[in-house]
């Protein structure tokens, strides 16, 4: 515990986080399990918030102690696993180049969720698996007939399909989304505007660049020196991508 709130009051302190993890690692049987998921908890969010930042390298970091909180009967409590907890295994996984091993969790974990959420979850992990895999017909399936409750769940699900839309350039179901998506947002009253500014300019770069033709270099550099210098973007990367996919083609 003083080893957890050292390297909670110093970010980046890895020296003592890995003392913390041989400590921890080596005694965590001695803990009951509702004790062992608190400190894995704290440990997890401590590698989450890392990989999150400037150090990747931690999410790799957190799936261990994922794996090593199932391997120990300590992620599920009362034959239940989270929503929350079982989608970031699964994209924790991912990030990490592990699909076959995603793919067999969510197989095997299913069962531990709220009937009323399963569904869902298992869909919308699913077809995260198949996003990393680039099979975006497959994603679309999974997700195209899907509800969602969570608001989070519900723009990332659409982010996905806005991403498998444009990759298989379906113009015009891209072009639906467009104005489902934006719809959506304008509706939703949970999410300050801030936070769905970086959603806004998801569509909006997208889009544009859906529009612009490969020969036309100026337009292209001037969309790729726009999506630069704004700071909030949802899947900035892939749209910059994208653009230099088109500059290049």
């Amino acid at each position: 515990y003083y080893l957890i709130s050292v390297i909670k009051s110093h970010e980046g302190n890895t020296e003592d986080y890995y003392k913390l993890k041989d400590l921890l690692i080596a005694n965590l049987h001695h803990f009951d399990k509702k004790e062992g998921k608190d400190l894995l908890d704290l440990v997890i969010g401590y590698c989450i918030g890392l990989a999150n930042k400037s150090m990747p390298e931690f999410g790799g970091e957190a799936l261990a102690w994922y794996k090593l909180g199932l391997k120990n009967d300590i992620i599920i409590r009362d034959e239940h696993i989270s929503p929350t907890t079982f989608r970031n295994i699964v994209l924790y996984a991912l990030r990490q180049g592990e699909y076959d091993w995603a793919e067999i969790f969510i197989e095997d974990y299913a069962q531990f969720l709220d009937p009323t959420v399963r569904e869902s979850n298992v869909n919308f992990s699913l077809a995260r698996v198949e996003g990393y895999k680039k099979n975006w017909k497959k994603l679309i399936q999974l997700l195209a007939y899907t509800e969602y409750t969570e608001v989070f769940q519900a723009l990332l699900s659409r982010t996905l399909l806005l991403i498998a839309y444009y990759e298989l350039n379906e113009q015009e179901s891209l072009d639906s989304l467009f104005s489902s998506f934006k719809l959506y947002l304008d509706r939703e009253k949970t999410y300050t505007k801030q936070r769905k500014e970086q959603y806004y300019n998801l569509i909006k770069f997208t889009r544009v660049l859906s529009k612009i033709n490969a020969k036309d270099k100026t337009k292209l550099y001037k969309i790729i020196k726009d999506v630069e210098s704004t700071d909030t973007v949802v899947n900035k990367d892939w749209i910059l991508e994208k653009i230099n996919e088109k500059i290049n083609s």
